[in-house]
């Protein structure tokens, strides 16, 4: 047999011939076909990016969209064959390659839902500014960010519902809000000649003095809570000592006091510096008097219908809840009176200063008696009342004893009488109330009070006994007086002078 170079294969063999060709056509035709697809998938996915639409994103996120576009073809590149061949590599490929895209799809929505949210925004700012309102620094800060590109670590989105702004200050409507409500006194009329007329008038001058401090303080405070534009104004003079300079002055020009230095002070300070001037008229001299007298009158009767019960009523209830107090020789009924607390509050008597020492002839059965006495120095001071009682229509105010130290020190409190007008004086002021020139409001208060204290029972709740003496009658009240003038036991002096 010839040799042919091909193994296997007898070129003389005339058997049945096979044709080769038909499953190799196939072949090629299964792989162009293979190709043609890998082609067209190729093609898909290449220009998958062409189905996106970036128009309405945020300018400051294009970089992010092209950014992100650039870094998915590359991965595509570099996967190219992983991606293509989900059947032999696993579909992770192009899962992941696609999920890239639907996060570019995200963001692209994302820019687009900011860029309608900043024209809200835009027009929310811009329509402050025109009515000259304040942006608060946190919501500024806010829509700052908001602004930034969404690649920037510090975006973050800002909802337009949380848009906040107010009403800068405007001096002019506060001082008319504030004044508005506040009565101006009217200060006595002064008689000045008049050289055009050539006759007397009375010049009558209308101004807001510091009786109405405590009015002033009340509006202040309301205002300051709600109205931030103030807030502002109060902190930018309590950073400028130039300001905070002015304002302290015009505090101590109207109040005649030094400020310290609070926002509500500062606020307090401010509106009074912002105080109308006054008001000046001049009224013909024949009849001011007449008028003058008759505004006097009505002042002081509105003065007493402001305090009408004031002082009945503390008389009242000082009735209703007696106090019984039994000594060894008699029987009391104290009346405490239940002052407020803003009455108690600085309540202090003029007194000498005294150091306490123990009493040898204290008497715990006796309320006159104190476990401690004081030794009186030379200093006067004030001493703080502590409570106030009414004993035999007097009213008595009991100061608690304390050391060098000011420590309380234990024992009987010592009693002053108070005056009664003192503590109608002290009522009215408490109550804040405006009272006249003439004072008519505290006399009311005080004319109560010495009214209601009539009814206060005496010292004494039980008859006294009398007792004869060389014929001659004592009450018991008279011996007990004259046993402590000789310091003796009312027993002791009794038999002293031979009465059983």
């Amino acid at each position: 047999m010839a040799a042919t170079g091909l193994l296997g294969i007898n070129p003389y063999y005339k058997g049945t011939e096979i044709d080769v060709s038909k499953p190799v056509n196939l072949a090629i035709q299964l792989h162009q076909k293979e190709e043609a697809k890998k082609e067209a998938l190729d093609k898909y996915f290449m220009d998958y990016e062409k189905s996106l639409n970036p128009a309405g994103m945020r300018q400051q996120d294009q970089d992010v969209f092209l950014r992100k576009l650039q870094e998915n073809k590359a991965y595509y590149l570099k996967n190219r064959d992983k991606i293509l061949n989900p059947a032999k590599y696993g579909a992770e490929a192009q899962s992941e390659y696609m999920s890239r895209f639907k996060g570019i799809l995200s963001d692209i929505d994302r820019s687009k839902q900011l860029a309608a949210n900043g024209k809200v925004i835009a027009t929310a700012m811009m329509d402050a500014r025109k009515n000259n309102r304040t942006i608060p620094k946190e919501v500024a800060d806010a829509i700052y960010n908001n602004e930034l590109s969404m690649g920037d670590s510090r975006h973050q989105a800002f909802d337009p519902v949380n848009f906040d702004a107010y009403d800068k200050h405007d001096p002019t409507k506060y001082q008319q809000s504030i004044y508005s409500k506040i009565k101006p006194t009217e200060l006595p009329g002064e008689k000045v000649w008049n050289k055009s007329k050539g006759e007397y008038e009375i010049e009558v001058t209308k101004d807001i003095t510091k009786d109405a401090l405590n009015q002033i303080g009340l509006e202040v405070n309301g205002e300051l809570q709600k109205d931030r534009g103030l807030q502002d104004t109060v902190k930018g003079i309590m950073m400028d000592p130039n300001k905070l300079a002015q304002v302290a002055q015009s505090y101590k020009t109207f109040t005649g006091k030094d400020m310290s230095v609070t926002p509500n002070n500062v606020a307090l300070a401010y509106t009074i510096a912002l105080k109308p001037k006054p008001d000046i008229d001049y009224q013909k001299f024949d009849n001011w008097k007449e008028r003058e007298n008759y505004r006097i009158s009505l002042d002081n009767e509105q003065a007493r219908k402001a305090v009408q019960g004031v002082g009945t009523g503390i008389v009242q209830a000082a009735l209703n809840n007696p106090r019984k107090v039994d000594t060894k020789n008699d029987h009391e009924t104290w009346h405490d009176l239940p002052l407020p607390s803003e009455v108690m509050k600085g309540f202090t008597v003029p007194g000498v200063e005294r150091s306490w020492v123990k009493n040898t002839n204290y008497d715990p059965n006796d309320p006159d008696s104190q476990e401690f006495i004081s030794k009186p120095g030379t200093k006067m001071t004030q001493l703080p009342v502590d409570f106030v009682t009414v004993r035999d229509g007097k009213v008595y105010g009991f100061i608690k004893p304390v050391d060098s130290k000011g420590n309380p020190v234990a024992g009987k409190a010592d009693q002053m009488e108070i005056p009664v007008k003192v503590l109608g004086d002290k009522i009215h002021k408490a109550l804040g109330a405006q009272d006249s020139k003439s004072g008519a409001g505290a006399e009311a208060i005080t004319k109560e009070l010495e009214e209601g204290f009539k009814k206060i029972l005496p010292k004494s709740n039980t008859p006294s006994k009398t007792y004869s003496v060389n014929g001659k009658k004592y009450t018991e009240k008279q011996l007990i007086d004259g046993a402590k003038y000789y310091n003796m036991s009312l027993e002791d002096y009794k038999k002293e002078l031979n009465i059983k």
